[in-house]
């Protein structure tokens, strides 16, 4: 029987690492589990899995096999690293930032983990805390490309548009191959309205990876906004053959298009997401389709579990006003039909007994008669 350290078992978990190394997943999956089924307690073996499954993304697995290897094994910081990174993709940040920690605890200081560590803070919204640790990286090291991409991320979502726009173009100068860095890029070129510079990055990110049904969509949004929609459709196309997700907006260039050869086969596509729980972004086009309400009903919940997820508080005080607070949430506070159907809702309120809030997730304030008028009657919040 072979011991964890015998030649044959060395020789495998080398020629494993290799193909992982090199991109060839399926033949290094082989490999990791022909040493598992020799050493099932391989914690090397078990990790490496691990680490590869979350790049097939398949990340509960991998959560499991990298928990499997630090029971065995609890002083390697790259197990703590890589199991972190996988709870970060389900959304399990706190427990992912316990990880991060540990496993600085092994590797104190380590600038590629303190980055890691600083994108789940962005993610919880501790931008703050994120943004000090991204800095003292970039003190040490200005050519970082990891840390300009992070510090791009932290300022995009605390809607500094321009700073990221920044940040993300000198992660490219270092690295110009950094496909991420070039997404986000395009989409901060969106949020700023710069579409034609969106479409030029893009472009770019295409030539390299050209089977990104990211970029190919937010390409196809792009050219809408510049009024291209042959583009926009061609564009939205492509994005929808590698993932049907991108289905809502499909949809909607090819209802402002009037292409509506393939609606009725789109219709029958959104039918399945909808019943495989994957519709969560349609839901406003859903309106405009004709869908049962049962339909309606389930991709309007799923959407709200995803985007807008239940939170606990707890009260640890009792408040006191002297009015009712009032808040409405919406993106729409502006020239939009939402105002114009609910404006005079809000001028209807008793002022002497209600204090009214508007809450705009949209991230960036309109500037026009609608939104005036919607805020001399309540005061106003931004979020998103």
């Amino acid at each position: 029987m072979n011991t964890p350290f015998s030649p044959q078992v060395m020789m495998a978990l080398q020629k494993a690492l290799k193909f992982h190394e090199s991109g060839h997943l399926d033949a290094a999956q082989a490999l990791y589990e022909q040493v598992l089924r020799q050493q099932p307690k391989h914690f090397d073996a078990l990790h490496l899995l691990g680490a590869l499954w979350h790049q097939k993304g398949d990340h509960k697995r991998a959560i499991e096999l990298i928990r499997q290897a630090i029971d065995l094994y609890a002083r390697n910081p790259l197990f703590y690293v890589n199991l972190a990174n996988a709870l970060t993709e389900i959304g399990e940040y706190p427990e992912a930032l316990r990880h991060y920690e540990r496993a600085l605890k092994l590797a104190p200081g380590h600038p590629e983990i303190e980055l890691s560590r600083a994108a789940a803070l962005v993610d919880v919204g501790a931008f703050d805390e994120a943004t000090k640790i991204i800095q003292a990286q970039l003190n040490r090291d200005p050519d970082n490309a990891n840390a300009w991409f992070n510090l791009g991320l932290a300022q995009a979502k605390t809607y500094r548009y321009k700073l990221a726009i920044e940040s993300l173009t000198r992660c490219l100068h270092i690295d110009g191959r950094n496909t991420k860095a070039m997404y986000e890029l395009a989409a901060n070129y969106v949020y700023t309205d710069e579409f034609q510079s969106a479409v030029v990055v893009l472009d770019i990110l295409l030539g390299v990876s050209p089977d990104d049904d990211r970029a190919w969509a937010l390409r196809g949004v792009a050219f809408e906004h510049l009024n291209l929609f042959d583009e926009a459709l061609e564009s939205l196309r492509r994005a929808y053959k590698t993932n049907r997700e991108t289905i809502s907006e499909l949809i909607s260039i090819s209802l402002q298009t009037l292409y509506w050869d393939r609606l009725a086969e789109l219709k029958s596509d959104l039918s399945k997401l909808i019943h495989e729980d994957l519709a969560c972004r349609t839901q406003f086009f859903m309106m405009a389709l004709q869908t049962s309400a049962q339909e309606q009903y389930k991709t309007f919940t799923q959407a709200s579990k995803v985007h807008y997820p239940a939170h606990a508080f707890q009260h640890t005080f009792d408040h006191q006003h002297a009015k009712i607070r009032v808040a409405y949430v919406s993106g729409d506070f502006k020239q939009h039909p939402v105002s114009y159907l609910t404006a005079e809702l809000f001028e209807l309120h008793d002022k002497e007994r209600f204090e009214i809030i508007g809450v705009n997730i949209n991230g960036k304030a309109a500037h026009d008669e609608m939104t005036e008028r919607v805020h001399d009657h309540g005061r106003a919040s931004a979020s998103r």
